[in-house]
């Protein structure tokens, strides 16, 4: 294994740049130890994405600790709680007798990846959330990574990017980075280390972190908005309104509890009025539209217009 120092990285990275996958999350992964991230949104495509540097990462005997928001892919939610209730199945479906078939699985398996994880113990998740909403909207939004390697150095990440193959390949993301090894930075990286301590063990003063049977217990999982894979199904849900639309917020967001499946999605009156918008100017245009008022669904209205 490499020390980071020797690894050679930048203070800042910007997707529009530079490849964020090969310039930064892989070569650390590959050389850390433990990996600790808070998130707003999270999923195991991140396994594929980078699946050189988890499956080394995971030789390593890496830890993982996440602090995640309460959206969840129905996949990943199913493998997450396979983990914690029945491992054996996992490790079984996994077939992972040889550590060397890790980069593999990491990419064929991704999902899979996450319940065996937790169920070697190398995974941790939390669920992080806003106890008392002033907004109906107020979620748990922060995003930071840390990463220490077998000597001891720490590098902290701050910035916009999600866990996620979106968030790491495909967005456009900013980050600024921390070395412990720069005096400099040693004030950034211990208040992060501070915050994530915090957060972890739910003494933060707005957010409540559970873990992740509690949260399972108190109904907080919701499942993430459906991914591009499924867009003739969600295509087949949205239905045309009626004059008076009665979607509600977690509706609108495509969310749902586990086991239930979401009713038909009538679209609100300022979407229709965006998507005929949209047809006058002879379907061109951009719909912009605050966080959580429905761009998804508006544009996968008028494509089923």
């Amino acid at each position: 294994m490499m020390s980071f120092q020797e690894l050679e990285l930048k203070r800042s990275y910007s997707s529009e740049k530079e490849d964020l996958l090969q310039g930064f999350y892989i070569p650390v992964l590959k050389e850390a130890i433990c990996y600790r991230r808070i998130t707003g949104y999270y999923s195991s495509t991140s396994f594929f994405i980078a699946a050189r540097g988890f499956s080394e990462f995971i030789k390593n005997g890496g830890q993982l600790q996440f602090i995640l928001n309460i959206q969840l892919s129905k996949i990943d939610y199913d493998q997450i709680e396979k983990g914690l209730t029945t491992p054996e199945k996992i490790i079984e479906n996994l077939i992972l007798n040889d550590l060397n078939s890790i980069e593999t699985a990491c990419k064929k398996n991704h999902a899979q990846i996450l319940g065996w994880l937790i169920a070697r113990k190398q995974m941790e998740i939390k669920i992080g959330y806003i106890e008392k909403r002033t907004l109906q909207t107020a979620i748990f939004h922060q995003k930071m990574g840390i990463f220490q390697d077998s000597d001891g150095n720490i590098i902290t990440f701050v910035g916009s990017n999600n866990e996620s193959a979106s968030g790491w390949l495909h967005n456009s993301e900013k980050f600024k980075v921390f070395f412990n090894w720069e005096n400099t930075y040693l004030e950034s990286i211990n208040e992060d280390i501070d915050e994530f301590n915090e957060l972890w063990n739910n003494a933060a003063k707005k957010t409540k972190v559970i873990p992740f049977p509690d949260a399972v217990r108190q109904h907080l999982i919701k499942m993430a908005p459906k991914g591009v894979y499924e867009i003739d199904e969600l295509l087949n849900e949205i239905e045309q309104p009626s004059p008076a639309p009665t979607i509600s917020d977690d509706q609108n967001n495509s969310a749902y509890q586990p086991q239930i499946s979401p009713p038909p999605i009538t679209l609100r009156q300022y979407q229709l009025d965006a998507i005929d918008s949209w047809f006058a100017n002879k379907g061109r245009g951009l719909f912009e539209m605050a966080t959580g008022t429905g761009k998804t669904l508006t544009a996968l209205g008028g494509l089923k217009r």
